[in-house]
């Protein structure tokens, strides 16, 4: 049996594509896709890896895991497909998901399905709302500008993103100094200690060649 996969549909041709936003900010009706057969090899290879992953697949919001990751070139992924030009705005009634093995939904019943289970669990507060934002991820609004081909995702939004990641990356990583110093204080001293420690004296080497006469007489 074919291994079931989160993230990939099929378009209204039947070809494969990975829903990098399952719906656009008021704009319910459309999904930004990747249609993968119009991929380079080699970077069509490094998506689906990074798609199939289990920390990909543990995530309602691939945006957030493909921001993470790069390309065999060293680039970016989710900054490569947005300046390559290969994510794209369909309707999201041409989309068909599989949510579950052997069964294939509609991306519009699917989207109304996972909102109504997160109003559901919002209400009756049986869990986090970190937990719940998981479940129905909303991307950032897509801005489509003259510079900008129609479906193309637009710098200005694709800034906002980054900026966001790179908040939440800088938070960590204070949070993760703070627990290490809390581990490990001696180094946070010895740290310390050795800024401070005074520098060791500077000898002085005497010149080549005879004493002065004032040296000789003293």
């Amino acid at each position: 049996m074919a291994q079931f996969i989160k993230h990939i549909g099929v378009n209204g041709n039947q070809k494969k594509v990975v829903v990098v936003f399952r719906e656009i900010p008021n704009d319910s009706d459309h999904a930004l896709v990747i249609p993968t057969d119009s991929l380079p090899q080699l970077y069509h290879e490094d998506l689906l890896k990074a798609i199939e992953s289990v920390n990909c697949q543990d995530t309602m919001d691939p945006s957030e895991y493909l921001f993470r990751q790069l390309f065999h070139d060293g680039t970016n992924m989710l900054n490569t497909i947005h300046q390559k030009g290969w994510m794209v705005k369909v309707p999201t009634k041409s989309v068909a998901m599989t949510p579950r093995p052997g069964v294939n939904i509609n991306l519009v019943d699917l989207n109304r399905e996972l909102k109504q289970i997160g109003n559901e669990q919002a209400a009756s507060g049986a869990t986090r709302s970190s937990d719940i934002a998981r479940n129905v991820p909303t991307p950032p609004p897509v801005v489509e500008s003259a510079k900008n081909p129609p479906g193309v995702l637009d710098d200005v939004q694709l800034a906002a993103k980054f900026r966001a990641q790179a908040n939440s990356f800088e938070s960590e990583v204070i949070r993760l100094r703070e627990e290490a110093e809390k581990l490990d204080p001696k180094s946070v001293v010895a740290a310390v200690q050795e800024k401070l420690s005074p520098l060791p004296a500077t000898e002085v080497k005497r010149g080549r060649g005879r004493p002065s006469k004032n040296a000789e007489t003293v």
